[in-house]
This record gives C-alpha cells, sequence and structure tokens, in this order.
C-alpha cells in the first residue's frame, strides 16, 4: 500500500505539470499589462503599503484581518498606479 500511494503522488505530480504546461500555459490581457509594469510596480510598491498601512492603523481589528485588508487593496493600486506612471513615458 505506501508504494501505491508513493506512485500515485508522483503520478499526480508529473500529471499536474503536464496539465499545467499544455492548458493553462497563456496570460491572458490584465496580466500582459500587469507584466509589462512590474518594475515600476516594484519601485513604488513601498510607498503605497504604507500609505494604506497607515490608513488601516485607525481600524478596529484583527491584526491580521488589516493585513488582508492592507494586501487586497495596495496590490491592485500599486499596479493600476504602475501602468498610469508607465503610459504617458512610452515605456
Amino acid at each position: 500500500v505506501p508504494l501505491l500511494e508513493s506512485l500515485l503522488c508522483c503520478g499526480i505530480c508529473i500529471g499536474l505539470t503536464v496539465l499545467f504546461r499544455d492548458i493553462v500555459n497563456g496570460q491572458g490581457p490584465v496580466a500582459k499589462e500587469m507584466a509589462k509594469g512590474t518594475y515600476a510596480a516594484y519601485m513604488i510598491h513601498v510607498f503605497i503599503v504604507l500609505l494604506f498601512q497607515y490608513l488601516a492603523l485607525s481600524l478596529i481589528a484583527p491584526p491580521f484581518l488589516k493585513f488582508l485588508l492592507v494586501t487586497l487593496v495596495s496590490v491592485p493600486v500599486t499596479f493600476l498606479l504602475a501602468s498610469l506612471i508607465r503610459r504617458p513615458l512610452g515605456i
């Protein structure tokens, strides 16, 4: 039985690798736009995250909930601002 479980685990790992290589190998338009703005996002993300952390200080919530809120808000805002910065510069 342990041998079969090990073989099944290896088979699933190989099968998932092949599945994702063949089927889920591509980007949508949003992912392409985000990929173009990664360097700009890298440069400005600290300031945006700090801004949202400062705004979250006054919330009465558990720390993990504040972390989730700041993360879920700051990531899209960072990439949106990175896209807005990058476009007029023609980069």
